[in-house]
C-alpha cells in the first residue's frame, strides 16, 4: 500500500499554492494601503493603519488556514481508506488565534519592512493548520507519523526524516502545535495505521545513512557537516563554507577591536550557534543585569524576532545567531536606537563573533539612523567598486565575496559614524 508520488506531489503543491495565495493577498494589501510610508532608506510605520492590516491578515490566515486544514483532513481520510481502516472523519485542528497572527506581524515589523517577510511570518500559520490537523488526528486514532522531505530539503529536515515512522504522542506537539514548521519548506507530515503503508519515495533508511555518514560525533556536528556539503553544491565553484569570505579576511579582524566579552557571554553565543546548527533557524537571547532569557526563535532562517516587551529595565544586550557567515546587519544595528539597548552581538555559522555597544557614542533616533545608513550604503558601494583591492577583492571576486565585504565594511562604518565600540573575533 503506497501513496503514489504523483498523489503526494499534488497534495504538497496544493498546500503550497494555498499558502502562497494567502501571502499574495497580504502583500497586495500592503501595496495598496499606507501601512508603511517614506523612501526605501527611511520607511515609517503608520501605526494607525497597522490594526486594520492585522485584522485583515487574521481573516486571510483563517480563511486559507481552513483550506489547508481541510486538505490535510482529506488526505488523512484517503490514507485511512487506502489502508482499509474505518475511522470517524478527520477533524480540523484549531486555527490560529488573533494573538498568534498579531504577534507574528508585530515581531517581524520590528526588524523588517519587507512585505514578503511580513506576509511569510503571518502565513506560516496557514501551513501550520495542515500539520496540526494531521498530527491531532493521528493522536486521536493512535496512528504513526513520519516527516516526508520534498524539494530542496534542509539538513535538519533530513535528520527528522531519518527517524522513520513513530507512534504519535503529545511530545510531537508543542503548545498544541506541530514543530519545525516554516513557510518556505515543502516537507510535510504523513500518517499510517498499517505498517505496510508508505509514501512513494520516502526512504528513511537513506536519510539515516546520510545523517550517520556525515562528519561529526554529535547531532549538531553532523547537521553542520551536511549544511556545509549543501553549501558546496549550491555554490559549485566554491570549496568550503569560507569561500564567500575573501581569503585575506578569513580570521582577519584588524579593523576591529579584540573581543572583550566574558566567558559566560561566549557560552551564550555558542549555545545559540548550536541551536541554529540543529535546525538552521536563527536564535536569540536577551541579556539583562543579573541574568538572561531562555533562547527563542521565530522559526526563520534569516532573522529572529527580538521580544523586548517581555523584559523590563534598561541596559539590555541582544545576542543572536546567524545561519550564514555575515557580520552584524543594518537591521541589527538599528536596535541600538532603542534607549533600553546598550549592546548587540551575533555569532556567524563559522563562529565569527561581532559585538557592538553604545559605549561613549551617541544614540540616534530611528530617523537619524536611517538617514546616516543611506549615506553609508552609497559610500560603501562606491568605494568598493572603485578600489576593490583595498578591501581584499579583485575584479574576478565572486558576488558572494563582494556581498560579504559590503556588509562587513558597512558594519564598521555604522559603528564609526555614531562613535560606537565594535569588536570581532573567532571563538572556535
Amino acid at each position: 500500500m503506497t501513496i503514489s508520488r504523483k498523489s503526494w506531489e499534488n497534495y504538497i503543491t496544493t498546500l503550497r499554492d494555498i499558502n502562497e495565495e494567502a501571502a499574495v493577498k497580504l502583500v497586495q494589501y500592503l501595496n495598496t494601503h499606507d501601512v508603511f510610508s517614506g523612501t526605501i532608506d527611511a520607511i515609517t510605520l503608520n501605526k494607525e493603519e497597522l490594526k486594520p492590516f492585522i485584522d485583515y491578515a487574521y481573516a486571510i490566515v483563517n480563511r486559507y488556514g481552513e483550506a489547508s486544514a481541510s486538505l490535510a483532513a482529506e488526505m488523512y481520510d484517503l490514507t485511512a481508506e487506502l489502508e482499509g481502516v474505518f475511522l470517524p472523519p478527520a477533524e480540523l485542528a484549531p486555527l490560529a488565534e488573533y494573538g498568534d497572527v498579531a504577534k507574528a506581524i508585530n515581531g517581524t515589523i520590528k526588524t523588517s519592512s519587507n512585505y514578503e517577510e511580513i506576509a511569510g511570518a503571518a502565513t506560516r500559520w496557514v501551513k501550520m493548520a495542515a500539520s496540526d490537523t494531521t498530527l491531532h488526528n493521528a493522536q486521536r486514532d493512535g496512528a504513526q507519523f513520519a516527516w516526508v522531505p520534498f524539494g530542496d530539503t534542509c539538513p535538519f529536515c533530513i535528520m527528522l526524516a531519518s527517524r522513520g515512522w513513530q507512534y504519535m504522542s503529545k511530545k510531537a506537539l508543542k503548545g498544541g502545535h506541530a514543530e519545525h514548521i516554516h513557510s518556505n519548506c515543502d516537507c510535510q507530515y504523513t500518517i499510517r495505521h498499517d505498517s505496510r503503508m508508505t509514501v512513494a519515495g520516502y526512504d528513511p533508511d537513506k536519510y539515516l545513512s546520510m545523517y550517520r555518514n556525515a562528519e561529526g560525533s554529535t547531532p549538531q556536528e553532523r547537521i553542520n557537516s551536511m549544511r556545509r556539503e549543501q553549501y558546496e553544491i549550491k555554490t559549485a565553484s566554491q570549496t568550503d563554507m569560507y569561500t564567500a569570505i575573501p581569503k585575506s579576511l578569513v580570521g582577519n579582524f584588524d579593523d576591529f577591536s579584540p573581543l572583550s566579552i566574558s566567558n559566560d557571554d561566549i557560552g551564550v553565543l555558542k549555545e545559540l550557534s548550536n541551536l541554529s546548527t540543529g535546525n538552521d533557524y536563527e536564535y536569540g537571547e536577551i541579556l539583562f543585569p543579573g541574568g538572561h532569557t531562555e533562547p527563542f526563535t521565530s522559526g526563520m532562517h534569516d532573522k529572529v524576532e527580538i521580544p523586548l516587551d517581555t523584559v523590563d529595565g534598561n541596559g539590555l544586550r541582544l545576542y543572536h545567531s546567524h545561519t550564514n557567515i555575515t557580520p552584524l546587519s543594518s537591521d541589527d544595528f538599528g536596535f541600538l536606537c532603542n534607549e533600553r539597548v546598550d549592546e548587540i552581538a551575533c555569532i556567524a555559522n563559522n563562529e565569527d563573533v561581532f559585538v557592538a555597544r553604545i559605549g561613549d557614542g551617541w544614540r540616534p533616533t530611528q530617523e537619524e539612523y536611517l538617514e546616516y545608513l543611506g549615506q553609508i550604503r552609497t559610500e560603501v558601494d562606491e568605494d568598493i567598486l572603485s578600489n576593490p583591492e583595498g578591501y581584499g577583492l579583485n575584479y574576478d571576486s565572486s558576488p558572494e565575496e563582494r556581498n560579504y565585504v559590503g556588509i562587513r565594511e558597512q558594519a564598521y562604518r555604522i559603528a564609526r559614524a555614531f562613535g560606537w565600540q565594535i569588536e570581532a573575533g573567532n571563538i572556535s
